[in-house]
């Protein structure tokens, strides 16, 4: 079951070898994570996701998901509306029924955006930012935890870090590279970035098969790019994507996969600011030859 172990990293810290999976309370910005499951699906040309509970919840005492309900825009229909209603219902209360797991509600309310005669309606989330601040304080305060990790990308919960720096609690940030800012990241004791292969993993989508070595593979390029200092050489032998790196000191490695997002995983080791997307551009080409 690929899905469920590469969801099986979140959470265990590499900072305190005494800390017990029990003490960890693990809590989940759902907005956040629900955007990066579908930024993997159309990357992944996929457009459905089961989330992997048993990977987000593994080693935590208690995981606790923040999100917030749908509201009802001025132009949807009330089928249309209770359809998407129920739809995110039935989402959360799967959530709330799972061992350990905890569902918390904001609230959505629409936001008007442009001139009138050009108005569009925009869904704003509230309150999961605060939900979140107050649970991680109090857990912080009440010595209940001894790590409290944030799965976020919201700036504004930087100095709920800052309090818990003040307890005997570890603060852990959880984020995606190129969305979140620098001061959330240094905020935290530890920060670690979601990587695309975990981010698929708690979306249940497989990763395949791949393999890396400190050589070429000899096949036919179908083009070829720079990143960061380095060329990639890209394109198919029989049923597998081949992508040979020569580095800027003239240094060859190469990854075989039978999976397209094991590329962007792999590139992701060698370009650690860059956004899955700049990969995506990059390689999209593979796409077309599979």
């Amino acid at each position: 079951m690929i899905g469920i172990g590469l969801g099986l990293g979140i959470g265990q810290s590499t900072v305190r070898r005494n800390v017990l999976p029990n003490s960890i309370y693990r809590l989940v910005d759902g907005p956040f994570l629900f955007e990066l499951c579908k930024e993997v699906c159309k990357i992944n040309g996929t457009e459905e996701f089961d989330l992997n509970l048993y990977g987000l919840s593994f080693g935590a005492y208690r995981t606790v998901y923040y999100d917030a309900l749908p509201v009802k825009k001025a132009k949807q229909t009330k089928a249309d509306f209770e359809e998407i209603e129920t739809k995110k219902l039935d989402f959360l209360n799967n959530i709330r029924a799972y061992p350990n797991m905890q569902v918390k509600d904001g609230i959505t309310r629409l936001k008007t955006e442009g001139r009138k005669k050009d108005a569009s309606e925009v869904l704003e989330q509230k309150g999961v930012d605060t939900w979140i601040a107050v649970d991680a304080v109090k857990y912080a305060l009440t010595g209940v935890a001894e790590e409290i990790e944030i799965i976020t990308a919201d700036s504004d919960i930087y100095p709920v870090f800052e309090v818990i720096r003040e307890t005997r609690a570890k603060g852990v940030l959880r984020y995606a590279v190129g969305r979140t800012k620098s001061e959330l990241i240094f905020s935290a004791d530890i920060a670690r970035a979601m990587g695309i292969s975990e981010v698929a993993g708690l979306a249940n989508i497989p990763m395949g098969k791949a393999t890396s070595t400190n050589a070429h593979v000899p096949f036919s390029k179908d083009f070829e790019f720079e990143l960061d200092d380095a060329r990639y050489e890209c394109g198919k032998l029989d049923d597998w994507y081949v992508v040979n790196k020569t580095d800027k000191n003239g240094l060859p490695t190469s990854l075989k996969t039978d999976h397209y997002l094991c590329i962007i995983s792999w590139l992701e080791t060698f370009s650690k600011t860059r956004r899955w997307s700049d990969f995506d551009e990059k390689i999209s080409r593979l796409k077309q030859a599979h």
